[in-house]
C-alpha cells in the first residue's frame, strides 16, 4: 500500500510541478510577453465557478481590471501603448458584468480604480506633451534629425492613444456613476 501511495504522489507531483512553475512564471507577465496568454487563461478558470454568483463575479472582474490597469501603467511608463485597447476592452467587459450585478461595492471599487488610473494617464500625457515640445523646439535654429522626427511621430501616436484611453475611461466612469445615481432612492 505504501508503494502505491509513493507512486501516486510521485505522479501527482510530476503533473502538478510543471503546472505550478508555469503559473509562477506567468504571474507577472505583461501584454506582449510570451506567457501572458497563459496568465489570462489561468484567470478565466475562477470565472467558471463564479458564473452562478453575479456579485462574486463582479468583485473578481474588478480585481482583474485592477490588475490590467496596473499592467497598463507599466506599459505606459515604457511607452508600449499598443495593448491599451485590449486593456480597455477588459474594462468594458468588467463594466458589463458590474451592470448586471447588485454589488455596489464592486462598482465603487471600479470607479475608484479607473479614476486613479486616469490620473496616472493625465500625468503621463502632460510629461509626453512636454517631451514632444522639447523635441520640436530645436536649439539655435538646428533642423530636426531623422531620428528626432521618428521619435516625435512615435510620441505623437502614443499621445493619441493615451488621449483616447482617457476619453474611454471618462465615458466608463460616467456610465457607472450615472447608473449608480439612477439606482439610488
Amino acid at each position: 500500500m505504501s508503494k502505491v501511495l509513493d507512486i501516486v504522489s510521485t505522479i501527482i507531483a510530476l503533473v502538478l510541478l510543471p503546472l505550478m512553475v508555469l503559473i509562477l512564471m506567468s504571474w507577472n507577465t505583461l501584454p506582449g510577453q510570451r506567457l501572458y496568454g497563459v496568465k489570462l487563461g489561468l484567470e478565466e478558470v475562477p470565472k467558471f465557478f463564479l458564473a452562478f454568483n453575479q456579485d462574486a463575479a463582479a468583485s473578481y472582474e474588478v480585481k482583474l481590471t485592477d490588475r490590467r490597469l496596473s499592467e497598463a501603467s507599466s506599459l505606459i511608463v515604457s511607452h508600449q501603448t499598443q495593448q491599451l485597447s485590449d486593456i480597455m476592452a477588459n474594462v468594458k467587459e468588467t463594466e458589463l458584468v458590474i451592470k448586471n450585478s447588485s454589488n455596489t461595492a464592486a462598482k465603487t471599487d471600479l470607479v475608484t480604480s479607473l479614476k486613479s488610473y486616469r490620473d496616472k494617464l493625465v500625468n503621463e500625457k502632460e510629461a509626453l506633451t512636454s517631451e514632444i515640445h522639447l523635441l520640436t523646439s530645436p536649439q539655435n535654429g538646428e533642423q530636426l534629425s531623422t531620428p528626432d522626427v521618428v521619435t516625435i511621430q512615435y510620441e505623437l501616436q502614443t499621445l493619441k492613444t493615451i488621449t483616447n484611453t482617457i476619453t474611454s475611461i471618462d465615458q466608463t466612469i460616467a456610465n457607472l456613476e450615472n447608473e449608480s445615481k439612477t439606482l439610488s432612492p
